[in-house]
């Protein structure tokens, strides 16, 4: 007689496990990390242009949608306060205006 009971609470407990969510289904992938690159020297200054450029060494595990150099002619420039934000090439002469 128990072991009837215990075979019906076996088989209701697999049932139940059986229909539970894979969590492993539902884990998000990891995010992408910073991008590290590696500058060039400025070099070439005149009173107009200067040379500069770098290469991206590892994308961080996404893709890079831009590449270029920030500049200014006033010190620590970022993107929202750049004259000129983003140089197209890794490597090109820059106008100073």
């Amino acid at each position: 007689m128990h072991s009837s009971r215990y075979l019906k609470l076996f088989a209701v407990c697999t049932l139940l496990y059986s229909c539970s969510k894979n969590t492993n289904d539902l884990t998000p992938p990891p995010a992408a990390g910073l991008p590290t690159i590696t500058t060039s020297a400025i070099i070439s200054i005149g009173s107009t242009t200067a040379v500069s450029g770098g290469t991206v060494t590892s994308d961080g595990g996404a893709a890079v949608t831009a590449r270029g150099v920030v500049w200014d002619i006033n010190s620590s420039p970022t993107l929202a306060t750049a004259s000129k934000p983003l140089m197209a090439l890794e490597r090109e002469v820059l106008p100073v205006m």
